[in-house]
C-alpha cells in the first residue's frame, strides 16, 4: 500500500465548486488590493490638502466664532429694533395728535 501524497483522486463532487470559489476569492483579493492602493492615495492627497490649508485655519475659526456670536446677538438686536420702532410709533402718534388737537 502506498502513502497518500495529498492529491484527491476520487473526484469529489464539490471540487468544481472549490475551484470556482478559489477564483472568486482571488478576484476579491485583487479588488481589496486595488481599494487599499486607492485609499492610500486618497490619504496622501488629504494630508497634502490639510497641510496646504493649515494657514487658513485661524481665519476660518475666527469667522466661525463671529458667526456663532451673531447668532447669540440676533435676539438682542431684533429686540432693540422692535423697541425703537415702538417708541418711534408712539412719538409719531403723539405728534399727529398734537397737530390735530392743539390748533
Amino acid at each position: 500500500m502506498e502513502k497518500w501524497d495529498g492529491t484527491e483522486r476520487r473526484g469529489a463532487p464539490w471540487s468544481g465548486d472549490v475551484d470556482s470559489l478559489s477564483h472568486r476569492v482571488d478576484g476579491i483579493a485583487q479588488k481589496i488590493d486595488q481599494l487599499s492602493e486607492a485609499v492610500g492615495a486618497l490619504h496622501t492627497e488629504l494630508r497634502a490638502h490639510v497641510a496646504e490649508e493649515s494657514p487658513l485655519a485661524p481665519a476660518v475659526q475666527e469667522l466661525v466664532t463671529v458667526w456663532r456670536g451673531s447668532k447669540i446677538m440676533l435676539p438682542f438686536v431684533a429686540g432693540a429694533i422692535t423697541f425703537i420702532i415702538s417708541v418711534g410709533g408712539v412719538f409719531i402718534a403723539a405728534a399727529t395728535w398734537l397737530k390735530d388737537h392743539v390748533r
